[in-house]
């Protein structure tokens, strides 16, 4: 599943705030109040605006309750639960700092805070507008302004209460949790826990989701799956007489597919009617026939593709022999999009089946393959080498974000139960319903 802006953007936010929103003071008759906490309102916009980060936070397998779709935990009325608590919880810390005198900003917070909402502002807002466009949607600035507002209740004065939020929560974990220390032990679990595991669980046994969500969308992962080779490949494009021939055949082979999912869907139809079939089943069964004919010639014509291409063919050939490294053979000749070193594994489906045989038949690194004939075109396949498997080794940079990342956890457990205890001080009155 492809991240987009908007989706990174929401989920960000969410992660970085942790346990909720805030925002104190009156808000405005169209903006009705959805939590109030001993002297803190806070507005239905943010809770909105919390609401949909969730949402795309449960899209992605995370929740904010420690459930899972599978138990009914991501549901809507348990992610509204789970936003309303987190306000109420935030509310009460608030509240405490208000009565201990720490509810207040100095001047360099106030300009962290008023940039960080600038620029979030304006990233979700372009990452909106692209997708909108990408969507054939073309839209004003008034109206993408609008839709945000009223569908994820997103306002430059709602990123600017996500971002104060965040300094409460770490004004309240330097105040009433400096003493949390962590070990390098319980930073390896967290890392397990929480980045590790989940990728393992996720990818180990699914070498296509790995590949959509990971290589192809360009996000990382902590676990690498077992199996994976580092390959390179040249590419050469079919010769013109072998693109003009297939390109004569190509409309036929069209119009025979077109008219086969035709047939698929008369035949669904007839047999969610009750109806006989047979007919059709004859109609796309000889279809099918003729289909398979064109391939069949299509394939005959693309064989001819090594001979065509031999002296090509040949001379790549002499300077391998020769000692040229292959990565400046590939830059010279190749006309393949992706350049450089791949991931391949066996079980992968990113590949044309011939490419995928080929290049799991090779037997060690160095081993090139002979050439290899798909729809794009004659490649030749070098096994690099094995792509290293497992957990994803961390850099110096990566452990001490981990270690940092692990320490706020375990804060923020710490916590908790403080704000347990406080929360009895203060009235709360909440209203979920607005939300539904």
């Amino acid at each position: 599943m492809k991240k987009t802006l908007l989706r990174i953007m929401a989920a960000l936010l969410t992660l970085m705030i942790g346990i909720g929103t805030a925002a104190a003071g009156k808000t405005e008759e169209e903006d009705p109040v959805v939590v109030r906490v001993g002297v803190y309102e806070y507005p239905l916009s943010l809770a909105k605006y919390a609401l949909s980060s969730a949402q795309e936070l449960a899209g992605m397998g995370i929740f904010l309750s420690g459930g899972s779709a599978g138990d009914g935990s991501g549901d809507r009325e348990k992610l509204i639960e789970s936003v309303i608590d987190r306000i109420v919880r935030i509310g009460v810390l608030e509240n405490k700092l208000t009565e201990d005198g720490l509810h207040s900003l100095t001047e360099e917070e106030n300009a962290k805070v008023n940039s960080y909402t600038r620029e979030t502002y304006q990233s979700i807002w372009e990452g909106f507008q692209q997708q909108l466009k990408a969507n054939g949607y073309e839209a004003d600035e008034q109206k993408i302004m609008e839709w945000l507002r009223k569908d994820l209740g997103f306002t430059m004065d709602v990123v600017y209460k996500e971002a104060l939020a965040q300094v409460w929560i770490d004004r309240g974990l330097e105040a009433y949790c400096g003493d949390v220390t962590i070990t390098p032990a319980e930073v390896y679990d967290y890392l397990m826990k929480n980045y590790v595991e989940p990728d393992r669980e996720a990818y180990e046994n699914n070498i296509p989701r790995y590949e959509e969500e990971i290589l192809t969308a360009g996000n990382e992962s902590f676990y690498t799956p077992e199996g994976y080779r580092i390959i390179r490949q040249i590419q050469l494009d079919f010769p013109e007489e072998i693109v003009r021939k297939t390109n004569e055949l190509m409309p036929d082979w069209q119009t025979l597919s077109s008219e086969m999912a035709k047939l698929r869907e008369e035949i669904a139809d007839a047999v969610i009617g009750g109806k006989d079939p047979s007919a059709l089943r004859e109609a796309y069964l000889e279809k099918q026939e003729k289909r398979d004919a064109l391939e069949a010639k299509i394939k005959e014509i693309r064989a001819q593709a090594p001979e065509l291409l031999a002296e090509t063919l040949n001379e790549i050939s002499g300077r391998l022999r020769k000692g040229e490294p292959f990565s400046s053979l590939e830059k010279e000749f190749s006309t393949a999009e992706d350049q450089g070193e791949l991931y391949f594994h066996a079980l992968s489906d990113r590949w044309a089946p011939a490419f995928r045989d080929a290049a799991a038949a090779l037997a060690a690194p160095g081993d090139v393959s002979g050439p290899v004939i798909t729809d794009k075109g004659l490649h030749i396949i070098r096994y690099e080498r094995d792509a290293e498997g497992g957990v994803h080794r961390l850099s110096g940079e990566e452990e001490e974000a981990l270690e940092y990342s692990a320490f706020r956890a375990k804060q923020l457990e710490a916590l908790d139960p403080l704000i347990d205890e406080w929360s009895p001080k203060y009235e709360t009155e909440t209203h979920p319903e607005l939300l539904r």
